[in-house]
């Protein structure tokens, strides 16, 4: 019965009174009046205003009354037609600041004035449709198998295609370096070495070609030796004669039909060596995709774990009776423990599917152990991976320098074949001399019996020669230099090249050696393998190295063995390493580019750098200062570095009017996109906006031309000033993304 009355009370009587009228009537004003008690403060608020405007305009309306009947009944008095002009000045003034103040708030916002308050809209009520339920017979399991080191062994440095491409480079190698026989009996040893050598030698015959092996034309002497023109070949000391084998025109003939050959094989290198870039590229490619994919499985919050955990996980879930799903890659694990694998989705996944794991280790993270954790062993993965990248890229950049000498090299022998065509007659000029005749004239028998024969000829007899230049002998010589530049720059390439063969299958036994230990690790129960994202991404969890310093900065690439932290010694909190980066402030701008660098039009024109955020600015003053010193030492004429592009991705992201040129107001600067694996960034420019959370940025460089012959000196310079930049082959740039470890900060 209680609980009766306590409902009744609660909830019927508050509706009954809301329902009552009100004792006071009030007038109704402006089609409102207040009725019931339901009626709100804000309805008394809207009553009392139209009151009170209606109250004010009444008043003014009848003060001006009054004041018009005083002025039409003051009978002339002055006195009161002041007043009532008075009382109806003041009257229209309060009409007009009523008025005023009214349009005032309605500008600026009309609810100010009509207090029409909407009632809230009925929220949508969507129904929940729980799922059914899954059962584990009927569950699956989808992941991504990420070879990451097999993608190397198999695929990027391939031991097979690896032989291949350096049997390509020292054929090539050796080609240049061969020695063909002109069987030039002058030469006290035949056997020519190279190109460049055998256009020397070309050049030094051209030389012996001379004017004045030509035949030279004259008029009769009769007709006064006039000069008609030399004839035949400069090359030729008998023009009677076919060509002569021991002849400069025999010899050069020689050598240009080994020239012609030596252009055809050069061609067929370039084709080779083209062919193995696509490969090598398509290599890369796969490697960076995989590369990507392991970052955007960590960043998506998805599970990404080593070969060890999946079997262990797929072993428990096939004897549930869970199917279980793999999405392949290009490579085959074997078994590699750098080896990853991502989840890809799955029934599994589903909030009305649970399975039972062995939740030891979860639960021992979260629960009764200690918030610390001692990894004392690093593997530098990171830096592994990343060079391993590198020599391929370089590798790349070299081989594209090389077949454009080639073919720089090509379309110079051909130039030097045109201009020794040009050893002909065309360029000669004859000298004709005429042996004065004294009798000429005197045709009379007496007194000039014995000049009758020959009296009407001018000249007695023609003396006749040839000179001038028989071939372009400065422009063959020019020429013949500058194909001696560019193989001596194919020579040097190729020795860097092989030093890159030298140098990876010591970092490839590295990388074994690393995935036998992580092998190890993983062995032991009381063990564990943790990423540098992992342990960065750990909250509530310190991390300490094995020297008892608390891990605060690591290659985003690295993996540590971890344990339990009474392994560790006593800790501090000392940084792991500091960036270098950090050290350097940003440079000075020249004409928006910043000091030492070179830069194109498009980040001139559109700010870049001064718009750039304070990490790039950075990297570029301490590759400055490393670059500076490859110059001095190289005695370069030119700048090394040239800047194609700055880029931070995603600044001004939904804020920019991407109409808005670099003078506009909109202060958006540039767009372009980045190809890094299968993702295409979008990638913009500008300055303030670098304060809304953005983590990439990233440079390009024009590796065009001479710049390319120091590609791995700039590579070098990028990674000593910031370990963990990511560098990508976009043939002729060189993208070098810091996006990894940067915060954004904007420059001012």
């Amino acid at each position: 019965m209680l609980a009766v009355i306590l409902l009744f009370v609660c909830f019927f009587i508050p509706f009954c009174i809301s329902a009552q009228d009100l004792e006071v009537d009030y007038p109704n004003i402006g089609g409102t009046a207040p009725k019931t008690v339901q009626y709100g403060l804000p309805g008394y608020v809207k009553y009392v205003f139209t009151f009170a405007i209606g109250t004010i305009g009444i008043v003014a309306l009848s003060v001006i009354i009054w004041g018009g009947f005083l002025y039409l009944t003051s009978s002339g008095n002055a006195e009161k037609m002041k007043e009532g002009r008075e009382k109806i000045t003041a009257a229209f003034l309060g009409i007009v600041i009523l008025a005023s103040s009214y349009i005032i708030l309605a500008t600026i916002n009309p609810q100010l004035v009509l207090f029409d308050i909407p009632d809230l809209p009925d929220l949508p009520v969507h129904e929940v449709k729980i799922p059914p339920e899954i059962k584990p017979e009927d569950a699956t399991y989808i992941s991504s198998e990420l070879p990451l080191a097999q993608s190397i062994n198999e695929g990027l440095w391939d031991k097979e295609k690896m032989a291949a491409l350096e049997k390509t480079i020292i054929d090539f190698e050796n080609f240049i370096n061969s020695r063909v026989n002109v069987n030039d009996s002058d030469l006290e040893n035949p056997l020519i070495r190279g190109v460049a050598d055998l256009h020397k030698y070309l050049s030094t015959l051209t030389h012996q070609c001379r004017a004045e092996n030509l035949t030279a034309y004259c008029a009769s002497p009769e007709s006064g030796c006039m000069p008609i023109g030399c004839q035949g070949d400069p090359c030729q000391t008998d023009q009677d004669l076919e060509v002569e084998p021991d002849s400069p025109r025999g010899k050069i003939n020689i050598t240009l039909a080994i020239n012609e050959d030596k252009k055809a094989n050069l061609n067929k290198f370039k084709e080779a060596i083209e062919n193995k870039i696509k490969i090598l590229r398509e290599d890369l490619r796969k490697f960076q995709e995989i590369e990507g994919e392991i970052v955007n499985c960590h960043n998506q919050n998805k599970e990404l774990i080593l070969i060890a955990d999946y079997l262990k996980e797929k072993q428990g879930l096939q004897e549930q009776g869970i199917e279980i799903k793999q999405i392949s890659s290009p490579y085959a694990s074997r078994g590699n423990s750098l080896t990853f694998y991502c989840s890809a989705g799955g029934t599994v996944y589903d909030s009305s599917f649970s399975i039972d794991l062995d939740e030891g280790n979860i639960s021992s993270l979260f629960g009764e152990v200690s918030s610390n954790i001692g990894c004392p062993v690093r593997y530098n993965t990171g830096e592994v991976f990343d060079k391993l990248r590198e020599y391929a890229v370089e590798e790349i950049f070299r081989l594209n320098h090389v077949s454009a000498l080639i073919e720089s090299l090509v379309h110079k022998m051909q130039e030097m074949q045109n201009l020794v065509s040009q050893c002909n007659d065309k360029n000669s000029r004859v000298k004709c001399g005429c042996q004065e005749n004294f009798c000429l004239g005197c045709c009379s028998p007496i007194p000039c019996g014995g000049c009758v024969p020959f009296c009407m000829s001018k000249c007695i007899q023609c003396s006749q020669s040839c000179s001038g230049e028989a071939c372009p002998t400065a422009q063959i010589n020019e020429k013949a230099e500058e194909i001696n530049e560019i193989e001596f720059k194919i020579l040097k390439e190729i020795v860097k090249i092989k030093k890159i063969f030298a140098d990876v299958p010591s970092r490839l036994i590295e990388l074994n050696n690393l995935s036998q230990q992580i092998s190890s690790c993983k062995a032991n129960d009381d063990w564990d393998v943790f990423s540098c994202r992992s342990i960065m991404d750990m909250v509530f969890v310190k991390t300490y190295d094995g020297t008892g310093r608390l891990i605060t900065k690591c290659h985003p690439k690295d993996l540590y063995c971890c344990t339990n932290p009474d392994y560790s010694g006593t800790s501090n909190d000392s940084a792991i390493y500091i960036l270098p980066a950090d050290e350097f402030k940003p440079l000075p701008t020249e004409n928006n580019c910043p000091a030492g660098w070179d830069c194109t039009e498009e980040v001139r024109d559109y700010n870049q750098y001064k718009d750039a955020s304070e990490p790039l600015q950075q990297l570029l003053s301490c590759m400055r200062l490393q670059l500076n010193q490859v110059q001095i030492k190289e005695n370069l004429d030119y700048k090394l570095g040239i800047i194609a592009a700055i880029s931070d991705i995603n600044i001004y992201k939904n804020k920019c009017d991407w109409d808005a040129g670099p003078i506009d107001s909109g202060d958006c600067s540039y767009s372009f996109e980045v190809e890094k694996g299968k993702t295409r960034i979008s990638a913009h420019y500008g300055g303030a906006g670098c304060s809304f959370n953005r983590q990439s940025y990233a440079v390009k460089l024009n590796m065009a031309g001479d710049q390319s012959q120091y590609i791995d000196e700039i590579i070098t310079a990028a990674k000593k000033c910031n370990p963990a930049a990511y560098i990508l082959d976009k043939t002729p740039y060189l993208h070098i993304d810091v996006g990894d470890i940067s915060q954004c900060k904007t420059a001012e």
